[in-house]
C-alpha cells in the first residue's frame, strides 16, 4: 500500500510539472507563416499556390524536397516563418537537396 502512494504522489508530481502547453496540438501549418498586412486566408492561398495540399496539416507524403520547394516559394512571395526559421534549405542537410541547389543558381 505504502508503494502505491508513493508512485501515486510521483506521478502527481510529475504531471504537475508540465506546462499545460505541452499537451496541446502544434498550430496549424498556416499560422507558422507571416507577411506584413496579409490575413489567414491570404496565406493559405499562398500555400495552396505554393504546393502545399493543405494548409493546415503537413503532407505526411510529401518530400524533403517538394517541402523545401514550397518553403522557397513562401518566401519567394514575401512569407516568412513567424519563429525565424530560414527553412530546409538553411539546414545542413537541406543544402544539398536539388529544389535548394537548383534556387540557389537562379537566385544568387
Amino acid at each position: 500500500m505504502f508503494r502505491f502512494i508513493v508512485i501515486l504522489v510521483s506521478v502527481s508530481i510529475v504531471i504537475g510539472c508540465y506546462p499545460e502547453q505541452a499537451f496541446r496540438p502544434g498550430p496549424s501549418g498556416f499560422r507558422n507563416w507571416e507577411k506584413s498586412g496579409a490575413s489567414d486566408s491570404d496565406v493559405k492561398a499562398q500555400m495552396l499556390s505554393c504546393g502545399y495540399s493543405n494548409p493546415y496539416l503537413p503532407d505526411k507524403k510529401e518530400s524533403l524536397n517538394e517541402g523545401a520547394k514550397n518553403q522557397l516559394c513562401m518566401f519567394d512571395n514575401g512569407y516568412r516563418f513567424k519563429d525565424g526559421f530560414k527553412g530546409t534549405c538553411s539546414l545542413q542537410g537541406g543544402k544539398a537537396l536539388p529544389a535548394c541547389v537548383e534556387y540557389r543558381k537562379t537566385h544568387p
